[in-house]
C-alpha cells in the first residue's frame, strides 16, 4: 500500500490532495481519491488518511443539495449555480 500512487502523492505533498479521476475496476465506476498526510505532535510523518469517492455518488449528492436549497425558478437544467449553504 505504501507504494501506491495515491499514498505517495499525499505523503510527498505535505497537504491534502485530490487524485485524478480513475476507473475503479472492482466497482465498475469512475472515482477519485481525497487524502491528507498525518503527522504526530512533533511533526513526524505517521501515514495517510484517505478515501475514495465514486463520482456518480458525488453527483447524486450534489443534485440533492441543489434541489433542496435552490428556488425552483433557479434550478433550470444545465444551469451553473453557486450555492451558499451557510
Amino acid at each position: 500500500m505504501r507504494r501506491r500512487k495515491w499514498y505517495q502523492a499525499n505523503k510527498n505533498s505535505g497537504e491534502p490532495t485530490w487524485s485524478n479521476v480513475y476507473a475503479w475496476v472492482s466497482r465498475d465506476q469512475l472515482a477519485l481519491n481525497a487524502g491528507a498526510p498525518v503527522y504526530d505532535k512533533e511533526g513526524k510523518f505517521q501515514g495517510v488518511l484517505a478515501t475514495d469517492l465514486v463520482l456518480s455518488y458525488v453527483s447524486n449528492f450534489l443534485s440533492c443539495i441543489l434541489h433542496l436549497h435552490l428556488p425552483k425558478a433557479e434550478a433550470e437544467k444545465n444551469q451553473v449555480v453557486k450555492v451558499n449553504l451557510d
